[in-house]
């Protein structure tokens, strides 16, 4: 049996639809996925204060990690046409930041 013809990937149309979901859901991730990882760690903030109250190495840390989200988020916001573009598919680190932090 032949089941290449029953695959997902191998339709072109699918794909096309897949890619310009994508496009469109862009802008929505890039926000969404920063401003998750802004709140995950400035709720962590208090924990360090609780769990290491003599030697809080890792709140500096978490305070450098929330200013570049948030550098992010406004570099987002000023160049959001050029970043926003909907003909093409291509890479954002503005999406990948939050993620290799």
């Amino acid at each position: 049996m032949n089941f290449a013809k029953y695959s997902l990937f191998s339709k072109k149309d699918i794909i096309s639809i897949y890619h310009s979901w994508i496009i469109i859901n862009k802008p929505l991730y890039i926000k969404y996925y920063n401003l998750i990882g802004l709140m995950i760690m400035a709720l962590l903030i208090p924990l360090d204060y609780i769990l290491y109250f003599e030697n809080n190495i890792f709140t500096k840390y978490r305070i450098f990690y929330i200013l570049i989200i948030i550098i992010n988020l406004l570099f987002i916001q000023i160049y959001q046409n050029k970043i926003f573009t909907i003909n093409e598919y291509k890479f954002n680190f503005e999406l990948f930041l939050p993620g290799i932090l």
